[in-house]
């Protein structure tokens, strides 16, 4: 589900990120160009929805707990953890006893930016 006229900034997204009308592989004048080789104007970019599905590609394990905790996700070598709660994922880095809540997201391309700055690295 996509929020309709959410207006994406140029400032949150970057090459590589993933959004509804496909993977962003470059800027141009007012727009970018996304893997299908289409240019949109930066006013048409819709954000597109994170997902259980999405965490699975990306290398996330669900994680398994007493009492159990659902859709609760992790990435072991972060150690950065994604909870589904209130219509958006709820982030945390650090383990059970001495992690935190830092952000709040809904969508890919947010998940993409908050995993290259924690490892440096894209989001495989």
């Amino acid at each position: 589900m996509l929020l309709k006229n959410r207006i994406m900034n140029i400032n949150e997204i970057r090459v590589g990120n993933i959004i509804k009308q496909g993977r962003i592989i470059s800027f141009v004048e007012n727009g970018v160009k996304v893997s299908s080789k289409e240019i949109y104007n930066l006013k048409d970019l819709e954000p597109e929805r994170l997902t259980e599905e999405v965490l699975l590609v990306y290398g996330a394990k669900r994680v398994i707990s007493e009492p159990p905790i659902p859709n609760r996700f992790e990435f072991n070598e972060t150690l950065l953890r994604l909870m589904f709660a209130n219509g958006e994922w709820h982030c945390s880095i650090g383990d059970d006893k001495s992690g935190f809540m830092f952000r709040r997201i809904k969508y890919i391309h947010d998940f993409q930016n908050l995993y290259y700055g924690l490892t440096g690295e894209e989001a495989k």
